[in-house]
């Protein structure tokens, strides 16, 4: 099975004040935390989206690369545009030949590994379904991210409409949908402003 993970990194931390994702944790800093957490057996590839704070943000990136799987840099040219455009460009950049894609945002520095390689467990079991529907790791009845996309929704998501979200498919009718139950709040638990900072600590 052939992974890509799309980590959703554009944003301008607006509500934080400063680049969140620059932000110490564990010895690195936030992105590269999430990075690593991500690099698990399975993800042939890491797509990171860059848009505010790229000349910050880039060096992390790829210092994080260093291990684990290879880190592609892809920029949004319109970071202050809807999330749905970094999903595009990030699904956009990502291996021709990739099964599933894990998008997630980048500012979940909770999430654990053992949740990335439960999706990515589920994913491969579904793989040969001929509907296989999207997975969504879900914790005392919230739902969160990453959630594993498949690829036979590559050409949905790069024609979706301004606006679209992946909730809209994850909450709609449209496609099948997956939960799957994972004993940690790091799927929901984001870094968004200055009160979120206990996550880090």
């Amino acid at each position: 099975m052939q992974t890509s993970a799309i980590i959703l990194a554009a944003g301008r931390s607006r509500r934080m004040g400063e680049p969140k994702l620059a932000l110490a944790h564990q010895g690195a800093t936030v992105l590269e935390v999430v990075l690593r957490t991500l690099g698990r057996p399975g993800v042939q590839q890491r797509v990171v989206v860059l848009g505010h704070h790229r000349d910050r943000l880039e060096p992390l990136a790829l210092l994080a690369g260093r291990e684990g799987s290879p880190v592609v840099i892809a920029v949004n040219p319109d970071p202050e545009g809807d999330m749905a455009s970094s999903v595009r460009i990030g699904v956009g950049a990502a291996c021709v030949d990739a099964d599933w894609f894990l998008i997630t945002p980048a500012d979940l520095p909770a999430l654990r590994p053992a949740s990335v390689d439960r999706l990515l467990a589920e994913a491969e079991r579904c793989l040969g379904l001929k509907r296989p529907p999207i997975v969504v790791p879900a914790c005392k009845g919230r739902t969160g991210h990453p959630l594993a996309v498949p690829a036979a929704l590559r050409a949905d998501v790069l024609a979706a409409a301004p606006g679209w979200t992946l909730r809209d498919w994850v909450y709609g009718d449209a496609y099948p949908v997956r939960e799957v139950e994972v004993d940690d709040e790091g799927i929901f638990r984001d870094l968004d402003e200055p009160a979120d900072r206990q996550i880090l600590e």
